[in-house]
């Protein structure tokens, strides 16, 4: 080789070198086909982020990334103790807490829940979810709110509010911001509109300079509209989903997705469908005027078949025109045919609102939908496909994904893919070093305006050299293989990991069995749930030598992993599990000191909170996962005070009671109807009673005689709501079916004689 080829080689490696140095300063760096990725989540001099970094957002001009972390070692003094937004600036290579009130006092309680922050256009704004109460004066409801920080000005204001600055009484969630940051759409069960009378989790979008005088956030010149409504204005009849909502560059065009039926005509599927609301359809620049707004829905076919399963996470590109989303339905495309096991896939969609690009949206015949979780041939994928988002033009839409097809991928984790509308091409970006697979989940992706940069998080250890710190990190991708172009415009429950037991076969065709654990008396009082992934999740008690322990095991796809929940202790631990609406396991159960606890992970670990301290609380305890909202509902029976009663969470957890003087040793059973209304069916008086939480109060009515020593109900709703009951009668020492068919109905399921305890 000549010497000044090798110079030349020489002068190119360390111009690449030099160039990925200007693109992320002071961040780890590993370069990848066509792009290049860096951790964002680092502290002083690049040291490793101390706690979990996770839900990135982007600016549209690609400069600022958005993101919650519970490290406390990314900014100088961060003191204290608590989950916290910050904004890293690629230009800089800096790190800022946001999190904070105007004067810069830090939050005294976590910020960011289950949702992503979001962030303006040029990244001044920024708007995230918070339960501190010293952000903003007169802060007292108790729950978390959305709030918006200036970093420019450094002033922090709360935007879940009353035209009169007031707040309300429920949480706040899932912001989205406008380009300039002037509106702000989050998810509320507060009354904030006096239009807002039904109760039920709404949409909601702030505007923050109603005078439309350039100054933000003066009194009388705030507004926070409903918009989660029909184009006459009728209020939605049922609740908002708590998966993701989006706003256009110009706050004009919002995506969500409802269980509600009367938004649009001839909705009658049943299932969570995806919306867009336009709040100007007379285009004369005034939001929001009677008569001219109109809301339609995304999730369809073509032909305007409506989708046979539900959709979630809606993100709608800066121009309006193009909205993303997951389905579970695999009639909205031709040939989306099961390919996750025999099962259909969770797929990702996009729907134009333009099709014939004549800038007029919404016209018959010219809209159109088409699944962009595919390969390059357009086959599905094989494997889940979730959380979508879209650049400014719906040029490019990032997702996470489970899928193997969409590249040479054998890994079971979720990876993080770019697809290009136009040319049909999706690509890894979650590519670990060297071209290797990455080895653990990549997900929650966010994309500037043009496409270039896209943000994610990743519990993998192998995209970068040098991560050593076990947690989930921040990361951004960038497309290194063209100059950028400047965008003026907007734009899963890690599983866990302790001790791990011996490999097994995951479940395939026909029953399987699987040993999960062999020691003393093991299985009791198990409980069983099943993840969005189709994995599932196991509490149970294990007896051995007098003492007891409550376990939990989880299959991920590959091996069981167990962990143990409580120990030390006397056999007979009362408890349940749920999955809740955020994917993740919790387990209730009667602590030694005979308090109720539920034991939620969190995607790092167990956190442990006493729900009801009531001596003799927690026995015979059954629990049920909210379709609306995070937190599981409890029923359970008080030993002292022989009532049966029920702990929700609103503000805080309340305790009220169903009734007393039930069975003693009997289990209730408990259970959500389709609009979110509890349901509970005990025993009382050797009658079998069923009751309904409706609004703030219990209506119960008697279902049927029995027996004492009958036991074991359960309880479900089928899609029109009527209630079903099984039970074991121990009068006739059999299986009783009764539902509700204007009058209660009951039938023998088995004959009589032949048993049926532990139903």
């Amino acid at each position: 080789m000549s010497k000044k080829l090798t110079l030349l080689i020489l002068l190119l490696a360390a111009a690449g070198l030099l160039f990925l140095m200007l693109l992320f300063p002071k961040q780890s760096v590993a370069q990848s086909e066509g792009g290049a990725i860096a951790r964002i989540s680092e502290g002083f001099n690049g040291a490793e982020a101390n706690d979990v970094s996770d839900f990135p957002a982007v600016s549209a001009d690609g400069r600022y990334v958005a993101f919650y972390s519970q490290a406390s070692n990314l900014v100088a003094n961060d003191t204290n103790a608590r989950r916290d937004a910050f904004v890293y600036d690629r230009q800089t290579g800096l790190t800022s807490l946001v999190s904070v009130a105007s004067n810069g006092s830090q939050a005294n309680q976590m910020s960011g829940e289950f949702s992503p922050l979001a962030i303006s256009a040029d990244g001044r704004h920024v708007a995230f979810t918070s339960f501190a109460s010293n952000l903003v004066p007169n802060d007292t409801n108790n729950t978390f709110d959305i709030f918006v920080h200036d970093r420019q000005t450094g002033a922090t204001v709360r935007v879940s509010v009353d035209q009169n600055g007031d707040e309300g009484p429920f949480e706040a969630n899932f912001p989205d911001i406008s380009a300039t940051g002037r509106f702000v759409v989050f998810l509320t069960r507060s009354r904030l509109d006096p239009a807002d009378t039904n109760s039920l989790y709404d949409v909601y979008v702030h505007d923050r300079d109603t005078d439309n005088d350039g100054i933000f956030d003066e009194p009388g010149a705030i507004r926070s509209t409903m918009v989660s409504i029909a184009r006459d204005g009728t209020m939605s009849n049922n609740h908002t989903d708590t998966s993701h909502l989006s706003i256009s560059a110009d706050g004009r065009h919002i995506a969500f997705a409802s269980f509600a039926t009367n938004l649009v005509n001839n909705d009658t599927n049943g299932q969570i469908d995806i919306f867009y609301h336009d709040r100007d359809t007379d285009n004369d620049g005034i939001f929001d005027e009677p008569g001219a707004i109109n809301t339609a829905r995304a999730s369809i076919a073509d032909d305007n078949t409506q989708a046979n399963g539900p959709s979630h996470d809606p993100d709608i590109s800066g121009d309006g025109r193009f909205v993303a989303f997951s389905s579970d339905a695999n009639n909205l495309v031709p040939a989306d045919v099961p390919a996750c096991n025999g099962s259909n896939c969770t797929d990702v969609f996009v729907f134009d609102r333009d099709t014939d690009d004549d800038g007029i949206y919404d016209e018959d015949g010219a809209t159109g939908i088409r699944r962009v979780s595919v390969t390059d041939a357009g086959a599905g994928a094989n494997g889940h496909s979730r959380n979508p988002a879209i650049n400014q033009d719906g040029s490019v839409v990032v997702f996470s994904s489970l899928a193997t097809n969409l590249g040479d991928i054998g890994t079971v984790f979720y990876k993080v893919f770019s697809h290009e509308l136009a040319t049909g091409t999706t690509s890894l970006i979650s590519e670990g070093v060297s071209g290797i697979w990455a080895n653990n989940h990549a997900w929650r992706p966010a994309i500037s305006g043009d496409g270039r940069l896209i943000a994610f998080s990743a519990m993998a250890s192998n995209l970068i050299p040098g991560d050593t710190n076990g947690v989930e990190d921040a990361f951004i991708w960038i497309d290194i293989s063209t100059p950028p172009t400047p965008t003026p415009t907007q734009t899963a429950t890690p599983p866990p990991t302790p001790s791990p037991t011996p490999s097994v076969q995951p479940p395939g065709e026909g029953w399987q069995q699987q040993t999960l654990a062999v020691r003393g008396t093991t299985g009791v009082n198990a409980a069983i749930g099943v993840d969005s992934q189709g994995h599932p999740h196991i509490s149970f008690e294990e007896q051995a030598n007098g003492q007891s322990e409550l376990k939990y095991t989880y299959w991920d796809g590959v091996i069981w992993h167990t962990a143990t929940l409580d120990s030390g202790r006397a056999p007979a631990i009362s408890s349940d599990l749920v999955i809740r609406s955020d994917d993740h396991a919790a387990v209730s159960y009667q602590a030694q000191d005979g308090s109720l606890v539920l034991a939620t992970w969190d995607g790092v670990g167990w956190s442990r909170e006493t729900v009801n301290q009531s001596p003799g609380a927690g026995n015979q305890i059954a629990m049920a996962a909210s379709p609306v909202w995070t937190y599981p509902e409890i029923v359970h029976y008080n030993a002292q005070t022989g009532e049966l009663q029920h702990t929700y969470h609103e503000l805080a957890w309340v305790t009220n009671v169903i009734t007393d003087s039930v069975s003693a040793g009997t289990r209730p059973a408990i259970a959500f109807d389709s609009h979110g209304n509890t349901g509970v069916v005990f025993f009382k008086a050797n009658v079998l009673w069923y009751a309904r939480f409706i609004g703030f109060s219990w209506q119960i009515e008697p279902v049927l005689s029995t027996s004492g020593g009958s036991d074991y109900a359960s309880l479900v709703y089928s899609d029109s709501d009527q209630p079903h009951i099984s039970f074991y009668n121990a009068a006739s020492d059999n299986v009783v079916h009764v539902y509700k068919d204007g009058a209660w109905q009951n039938e023998a399921v088995n004959p009589a004689g032949v048993g049926g305890r532990h139903t």
